[in-house]
């Protein structure tokens, strides 16, 4: 038998359950940010390197 369909004894005990899971969404939405953070980070240098670039093959070419 699951807890919902239990009698109301039962609502602190499944609460928790929504409260651990939140908790944990929460957990795996931080480390998704960070990693997007990472991505971010990571193009906006190659942005750079890109742009420094762009800028020394055309000064060669002219």
């Amino acid at each position: 038998m699951l807890l919902f369909d239990e009698d109301d004894s039962t609502l602190e005990a499944r609460r928790q359950i929504l409260v651990e899971q939140r908790d944990e969404a929460r957990e795996r939405l931080q480390r998704i940010q960070t990693g997007l953070d990472r991505l971010d980070y990571k193009i906006a240098h190659y942005d750079e390197l890109i742009a420094q670039s762009d800028g020394s093959c055309r000064a060669q070419g002219a």
